[in-house]
């Protein structure tokens, strides 16, 4: 498989990756330098997960720093497979260059070895030779002007010849150069996709421990207590009593749920884990696509009014958006892939606010959303009409 298809590979395995999709610069081939790709360190998954059960190391925060890299190395790829198709299209046009030149260089080679051996000739024939075959004065002056001429074009012909000899030697280092740009793009982009797959490879191990292995289990839950505390915080901190009063507070169940006939697949409340006996406070929903959605790519929903107050990374939930509905009202949407508003916007019922994903989410893909009044969560379910 070639490496451009590797990309789409990968980005088709990792649709979930939470990256924002950016415009790649364009790449120009005259002037780019691709540096040798350095040796990635080999990795061993299930090692480095065994890591997390040290004290001083959480599982969350290791889950995000996997997450961010896969989302880092995804746009990189993303880059270099533009990068690739470039100087590898440019690579064939500047080969066909360099075959038309090398191919008159060859023309001007034979051109001029047949005059050297002309000139070499010439050089044997004295004046005198000249003024004795000439059958007056006038004839040797023409004669001996002919001579000059012919040989002041050799001598343009061999300079000539060395200019394109500059040129063609000019070329061939230009053209070593872009066959190496794409040899380094290429092996640039393999590694990036071998460190990908042990990315996924190791957060698909983490995801296996924590429903499996108590050790991992507990800590979890013991962190997450510590991102509730954290969250309540942040909301409480987002919030902007200077902005204009909605009627957040006379919606509940008239707001259309975030995913379009999405299902539940998570409570608020509090929930048993089946294996361990634990039980959890859940402080929101979960939920996925409809059975019958074709897409891969789960767009979601503002569900009211408000203002933009969050867009980033939090640890436990990945890749989130808050929206401050005024009156104390927040809602928050996590694990996305991507976001599609910025902070400081206002935002209307049914806006998008991004696409459904997996970052910071050891249950796989997924929408987490929350509602809070003043910083207390509360149920968003009966807000909803289904």
């Amino acid at each position: 498989m070639s490496a451009s298809r590797w990309v789409w590979a990968l980005a088709i395995l990792s649709v979930s990756v939470g990256h924002t999709t950016v415009r790649a610069e364009p790449v120009d081939p005259d002037t780019l330098v691709v540096p040798e790709p350095k040796a990635s360190p080999k990795r061993i998954a299930a090692d480095e997960i065994n890591q997390l059960l040290r004290t001083e190391l959480s599982i969350l925060e290791g889950v995000q720093e996997l997450d961010m890299n896969m989302a880092r190395r995804t746009a990189e790829l993303e880059r270099l497979d533009v990068q690739e198709k470039t100087v590898e299209t440019d690579l064939l046009e500047m080969t066909e260059r360099f075959d038309a030149l090398s191919d008159k260089l060859d023309d001007a080679r034979r051109s001029i070895r047949g005059r050297l051996r002309a000139m070499s000739q010439l050089k044997r024939i004295e004046p005198y030779q000249l003024l004795f075959a000439s059958s007056d004065h006038v004839s040797f002056l023409r004669r001996q002007r002919g001579v000059r001429t012919l040989l002041d074009g050799d001598r343009q012909r061999v300079l000539d010849y060395r200019t394109q000899l500059a040129q063609w030697s000019e070329s061939r280092d230009d053209l070593i150069r872009r066959r190496n740009n794409l040899r380094r793009t290429r092996e640039t982009i393999a590694g990036l996709v071998e460190q990908l797959r042990t990315d996924r490879e190791e957060k698909a191990l983490l995801l296996e421990a924590v429903r499996s292995r108590a050790a991992f289990h507990a800590k979890l839950n013991q962190e997450m207590k510590g991102v509730n505390r954290e969250l309540r915080d942040k909301v409480l901190m987002l919030r902007d009593p200077k902005r204009r009063g909605l009627r957040m507070h006379q919606m509940e169940g008239k707001l259309w749920p975030p995913i379009r006939k999405g299902q539940i697949i998570g409570r608020f409340g509090i929930r048993k884990n089946s294996r361990f006996g634990t039980k959890t406070i859940h402080r929101g929903i979960e939920m996925i696509p409809p059975a019958s959605a074709k897409s891969d790519r789960t767009r979601i929903r503002n569900i009211y009014w408000g203002y933009v107050s969050y867009v980033g990374w939090l640890k436990g939930l990945g890749k989130t958006v808050i929206v401050d509905h005024t009156r104390g009202y927040m809602t928050l949407y996590a694990h996305l892939s991507e976001t599609s508003v910025k902070e400081g916007a206002k935002v209307a019922t049914g806006d998008t606010i991004g696409a459904m994903g997996d970052t910071g989410s050891l249950y796989g893909p997924r929408l987490y959303m929350e509602l809070r009044k003043d910083g207390r969560a509360i149920d968003p379910e009966p807000w909803f009409k289904w």
